[in-house]
């Protein structure tokens, strides 16, 4: 495994042991930028999704599990499947991509694309409730 790829599995598997925020805190270069399809540059709002996502899922969180990695110099792409219990049981699987830019072993941009339709779905009401009270 390259070096990269190797850095993208570690910033996954941090997401799904210590959360979003303290794996961007870890893995991420001091310009990094999230960038959602949909959405565009959430950056900015990562903690407030870190928060949400840590209220509507139960204790285990977001796992991520990554299921094909490539890598070709400064770029990985990789293909995840997320897998999460929300608090009133209902299921949350959504195979995601990831076309990642490092630079110097650390995460500079994720580019995220998923079926946006069926995680607005199951998710998407109880992240709005949770966003609006977070604000």
């Amino acid at each position: 495994m390259n070096d990269n790829k190797a850095v993208v599995t570690a910033f996954l598997a941090a997401v799904s042991a210590k959360g979003m925020m303290e794996a961007v805190r870890e893995y991420g270069s001091d310009d990094f930028c999230w960038w959602i399809c949909g959405m565009g540059d959430v950056t900015p709002q990562l903690p407030h999704l870190s928060a949400a996502f840590q209220k509507i899922f139960d204790g285990r969180g977001m796992v991520i599990t990554p299921l094909r990695l490539i890598g070709e110099g400064d770029y990985v792409a990789v293909e995840s499947l997320t897998d999460c219990r929300l608090h009133n049981g209902d299921e949350y699987k959504n195979t995601i991509s990831h076309w990642i830019t490092l630079s110097d072993s650390k995460i500079v941009r994720i580019a995220e694309y998923f079926d946006s339709a069926y995680g607005q779905k199951v998710i998407g009401a109880a992240l709005g409730e949770a966003l609006a009270e977070l604000h």
